[in-house]
């Protein structure tokens, strides 16, 4: 079935699946990024790595690896991207909902958390709590776990 769908020109797809539009956007991104790693490693006296400000992308690794040549067309170098993305966005999410789930649902879960967070929270928004602070919630760490377990 994948295969007769991917026959299928991309704009009847898109006209027919318009919530598809975003992975076409992603995509051209992609192939942006990909092409600035390309031209970064056809141009190696330039530090800015093809466009990546000074950073060096995954791109940067894969083109700088051993991998056949075969392998490096951009289009299945944005598609590698589009899987990144798209099970690193989905695990975050589906996260995110377990954990709201359980803390709405079970009233007794949000009173302990909202206790815990009192008063590292007591100077919100004039003052964001920092990542070590947030670490150091048992009952918080407990509920990220949970999530992502």
């Amino acid at each position: 079935m994948n295969r007769i769908v991917g026959l299928i020109p991309e704009p009847i797809v898109l006209r027919a699946f318009p919530s598809g539009r975003i992975f076409d956007k992603f995509k051209k991104v992609a192939l942006r990024h990909v092409a600035m790693a390309k031209k970064g490693k056809s141009n190696s006296s330039n530090p800015d790595k093809g466009g990546s400000h000074g950073h060096t992308t995954l791109f940067n690794h894969i083109l700088d690896s051993e991998m056949p040549e075969s392998e490096l067309s951009d289009e299945r170098l944005a598609k590698e991207a589009q899987v990144l993305l798209g099970g690193g966005t989905a695990s975050t999410a589906r996260t995110i909902t377990y954990i709201s789930y359980y803390i709405l649902a079970y009233p007794h879960i949000g009173a302990k958390l909202q206790q815990e967070l009192r008063e590292v929270m007591a100077s919100y928004p004039r003052q964001v709590p920092c990542l070590t602070e947030l670490e150091r919630l048992p009952y918080l760490q407990a509920l990220i776990k949970e999530g992502l377990r």
